[in-house]
């Protein structure tokens, strides 16, 4: 299993950060925001909206330990991992470790059994979501 790098220096990257520094600071009005709102027959996947504009979406993803997804990004996704780690594509991504997926592409992946999985993602409109067991397939 390979262990992915951190990007430290990446413009997307700093719109993370400072989208993380605004949300912890309240600083975004949103009628979700503040709230884990559960997602319906996910496993316990739930999320916190940060901001959208109606197409573009930053939020916070909470998933529980021992969890499994795949999903397609019709317009890409950068994630940033806030706490703990996760498994995708049989690549390991710990806390401080960020990724960009470009529009079109699928990835699958798993949280530890013992960990839960916080994660800050932007991207454009929503994702598709696969199924687990079968991965992008």
């Amino acid at each position: 299993m390979k262990r992915r790098s951190l990007i430290t220096n990446s413009i997307i990257g700093g719109l993370s950060l400072t989208l993380m520094s605004k949300a912890f600071a309240g600083e975004f009005e949103h009628k979700e925001f503040g709230d884990w709102i559960e997602i319906p027959d996910t496993g316990g996947l739930s999320y916190k909206m940060v901001w959208t504009d109606g197409k573009n979406l930053a939020r916070f993803f909470k998933l529980p330990p021992d969890h499994k997804f795949a999903h397609k990004h019709p317009k890409g996704e950068y994630t940033f991992i806030v706490k703990g780690c996760i498994n995708i594509d049989d690549v390991m991504y710990v806390e401080g470790d960020d990724m960009y997926m470009p529009p079109g592409s699928c990835h699958a992946g798993y949280t530890l059994k013992t960990h839960e999985c916080i994660v800050f993602t932007f991207h454009r409109e929503e994702i598709i979501p696969l199924n687990p067991d079968n991965g992008c397939q």
